[in-house]
C-alpha cells in the first residue's frame, strides 16, 4: 500500500474561493451593502465546499465531514475569538472607534480559515492507495496446426 497526498487539490479550490471573494468583493458597490454581503456569502461558500468537494470526489465522505467542520468551525472561533479581544482593546476609546472590534474580527476569521485550510490540506488530503502491480515475465505457448509457438509476454 502507498499513500498519496491529494492536498493541492483542496489548496486549488481555496485559491479560486479567495480570487473570488476578492474579484466579486471589489466589483461590488461599496454603498449597496446587499453587493458586498453577497459576494462575502458567495465567496465563504466557495470556501466552505471546495475542500469537502474534493473529499467526496476522492470517496472520503468522512474527511468530507470533518473539513465542512474545520472551515466553518475554525472560521466562526477564529472570528468570535478576534471580535472579543477587539472589543476589549477598544472599549477605551470614547468615540470614534465605533467599528474597531469588526477589524480584529476579520482578523480573528482571516486566522482560523487560514488554519483551516493547512490542516486539511496537510492531515486530511492523503489517500492510502495499491501499490502497483510487479513486473513479470511469462512464456506463452500458442498452438498452431503444424505444432506450436513459444512467446514471451509481460508487462514493463
Amino acid at each position: 500500500m502507498k499513500e498519496r497526498w491529494y492536498g493541492w487539490q483542496t489548496l486549488l479550490t481555496d485559491a479560486g474561493a479567495i480570487t473570488l471573494t476578492i474579484v466579486l468583493t471589489a466589483n461590488a458597490d461599496e454603498r449597496d451593502d446587499a453587493a458586498v454581503i453577497g459576494a462575502f456569502v458567495i465567496g465563504a461558500s466557495t470556501f466552505a465546499l471546495g475542500g469537502p468537494i474534493v473529499h467526496g470526489a476522492h470517496g472520503h465522505w468522512g474527511k468530507a465531514g470533518v473539513s465542512l467542520a474545520l472551515r466553518a468551525g475554525l472560521s466562526l472561533i477564529g472570528g468570535a475569538i478576534g471580535a472579543g479581544i477587539g472589543a476589549d482593546s477598544c472599549s477605551q476609546y470614547v468615540y470614534d472607534h465605533e467599528g474597531c472590534a469588526i477589524g480584529y474580527g476579520v482578523l480573528g476569521l482571516i486566522a482560523g480559515a487560514t488554519t483551516a485550510v493547512i490542516v486539511d490540506a496537510a492531515v486530511l488530503a492523503r489517500e492510502i492507495v495499491p501499490a502497483p502491480a510487479r513486473d513479470h515475465v511469462m512464456f506463452v505457448f500458442t498452438p498452431v496446426r503444424s505444432g506450436g509457438g513459444l512467446t514471451l509476454v509481460g508487462r514493463f
